[in-house]
């Protein structure tokens, strides 16, 4: 499946997880219960230790720093791109990888122009005010 379908399928919530406009609002009005941990992909990359530390205290853990720091190397994409990932043989069966570039705002080598207006319009519809998560699209940011 190319890109653009699989855009449409996403748009029309035809993709594993359902509709992302559903679900991921959802969990973000729930970021503050007690047992759940919303973490964004541009936080753990700007500060990976951070976000993992976040992790080990949501669980209730005190990670030494020498377990933080194989933690967090062995969390890195650079370390993961270079892993057998299991998911790759049950789910992505026709893709060679799940791993893109491991890089904030790639998803604007992806997106046409008419695309990211189609979001936009989605988004803005759908979820507008009651989803006040701020999004990052550059490393700049």
């Amino acid at each position: 499946m190319g890109w653009d379908e699989w855009f449409d399928r996403f748009m029309e919530g035809q993709v594993s997880h359902g509709s992302w406009f559903d679900h991921v609002p959802k969990w973000w009005s729930r970021r503050n219960d007690s047992n759940v941990l919303f973490l964004l992909y541009e936080d753990m990359k700007r500060d990976l230790r951070k976000e993992i530390e976040k992790i080990a205290k949501f669980m209730g853990k005190s990670l030494s720093d020498d377990v933080l720091d194989e933690v967090t190397k062995r969390s890195t994409f650079e370390f993961m791109s270079n892993q057998r990932v299991s998911t790759d043989q049950l789910v992505l069966k026709r893709q060679k990888s799940m791993l893109r570039k491991g890089i904030i705002g790639d998803w604007k080598n992806y997106f046409t122009v008419e695309q990211n207006e189609r979001f936009n319009r989605e988004y803005k519809m759908r979820v507008g005010a009651k989803f006040d998560l701020e999004f990052y699209y550059s490393n700049e940011e």
